[in-house]
């Protein structure tokens, strides 16, 4: 997931990335890597990434203090 940097003021909006197949697979591997991407997967991937996923997080997260190791 593509989540707005922690500095931005006003962008919100997030994206999934789906990595597509690669160009010297055979049509059989194509076929099973894009079935993770089902509408189910998608779903419930795109509920837990959002709340109380990480866009949460991200969101919650944005503007406060951090600590940072040297």
């Amino acid at each position: 997931m593509d989540t707005p940097g922690p500095y931005e003021k006003v962008a919100k909006e997030a994206f999934f990335n789906v990595t597509l197949p690669e160009a010297n697979w055979s049509r059989e591997q194509v076929e099973e890597h894009m079935a993770s991407f089902n509408r189910g997967t998608v779903i419930s991937t795109a509920i837990h990434e959002v709340y109380p996923g990480h866009y949460a997080h991200f969101c919650g997260c944005s503007g406060r203090p951090r600590k940072c190791a040297s």
